[in-house]
């Protein structure tokens, strides 16, 4: 009576600690990756690779919440696993390797599969964002009359199906790989506790163990035997998630990597213009190489309204973002009176724009 007062009073408290824990972890996880995504280079923010990062990172911080509860789970378990193993090696110590055998079959199933959906989510995850954006694009309303008017509907739908018939099939292969992997794992831990019993059955015949004892040990072995399932299960989850917190700590320190400098020369406090010198750029993965500017040399005088004229991709949006800070010229200087923009404080040059996309 005493322990199971004692066992409901720790199970309440660790209910009440759990609550407060996790969503405290989960905002610190979010505010650890959003902190930094808002301070890194643009070309970062652009870079198809980052944003991968970018998408598997957000799971990280809902999996740092949960992983509180499975730690929970795993601390519950392994007592209860530790009493059960404590019963079975004083009844017999063969019996404890004996009850190890039977669960480590479905322990290496539980951790392949987890890890193949690790693989396939990091694999298929932009493509499962392309398919929820041109989901969101049909029922958008700011798309809603250009998707009537151009009659792109019919279009949206045909690509939305394609994609979700091919994530539709990964599905399904990872189903045939979990049930296979589950099929071996299943005979194996059938051979395990076949032998396990024979074990028990060869001490009782020779008379190392009495029959109230190896009666008692069968009690053991199932409810060790469900314990040590139990702790494998939420091992497994824990390891599921801690896969995705791993992402969101390779993001963080990515995002270190790629944050905007803190630190430069001040601007003048005036300045007579700005002045391109023979400016080139070019967009990060651009397939041909072409050059978005190309020895651009003009002067932006102070007091002035200037408007850049030009059609598509005649570089005007270039212009204005290198203006801006957002990007660094791969050739010639940008300089704001006698400072080149480069080598200036970001966050001064960013306090003299403002900037309507």
């Amino acid at each position: 009576a005493v322990t199971a007062v004692v066992g409901a009073l720790l199970k309440s408290a660790s209910t009440a600690g759990t609550g407060r824990l996790e969503p405290k972890v989960f905002r610190v996880a979010t505010e650890e990756y959003l902190e930094r995504v808002a301070r890194v280079e643009l070309a970062a923010v652009e870079d198809e690779e980052f944003h991968k990062l970018l998408d598997s990172a957000q799971w990280g911080a809902e999996s740092a919440r949960r992983m509180i509860r499975f730690c929970a789970s795993v601390v519950t378990a392994a007592i209860a696993l530790i009493a059960a193993a404590g019963v079975l090696t004083a009844l017999h110590p063969v019996l404890l390797p004996l009850l190890a055998m039977m669960t480590l079959p479905s322990a290496w199933s539980a951790l392949t599969i987890a890890r193949r959906r690790y693989i396939s989510f990091h694999t298929w995850v932009q493509h499962a964002r392309a398919g929820q954006l041109l989901g969101r694009l049909l029922i958008d309303v700011q798309a809603a009359p250009e998707v009537r008017v151009h009659n792109i509907g019919p279009f949206l739908l045909k690509h939305f199906r394609t994609m979700a018939e091919t994530g539709e099939r990964e599905q399904t292969r990872l189903a045939s790989l979990a049930a296979r992997t589950g099929l071996i794992a299943s005979g194996w831990t059938g051979l395990a506790t076949v032998t396990t019993y024979g074990v028990l059955g060869v001490l009782l015949w020779t008379g190392a163990m009495d029959l109230a004892v190896a009666g008692t040990a069968v009690i053991a072995i199932r409810t060790g035997s469900a314990n040590l399932e139990s702790l494998v299960v939420q091992l497994n989850y824990l390891y599921e998630e801690s896969l995705f917190v791993a992402d969101l700590d390779r993001l963080c320190r990515e995002a270190d990597r790629r944050l905007i400098p803190a630190t430069g020369r001040p601007l003048p406090r005036r300045i007579d213009a700005v002045r391109f010198e023979n400016v080139t750029f070019t967009y990060p993965g651009t397939v041909d190489g072409r050059p978005a500017l190309k020895d651009v040399s003009i002067t932006i005088p102070t007091g002035r309204i200037v408007a850049l004229v030009g059609s598509n991709g005649s570089g005007k949006s270039t212009l204005a973002k290198l203006l801006c800070g957002l990007y660094a010229p791969d050739a010639g200087r940008i300089l704001w009176g006698d400072v080149d923009a480069a080598e200036a404080d970001r966050a001064d040059l960013f306090d003299r724009v403002a900037v309507v996309a």
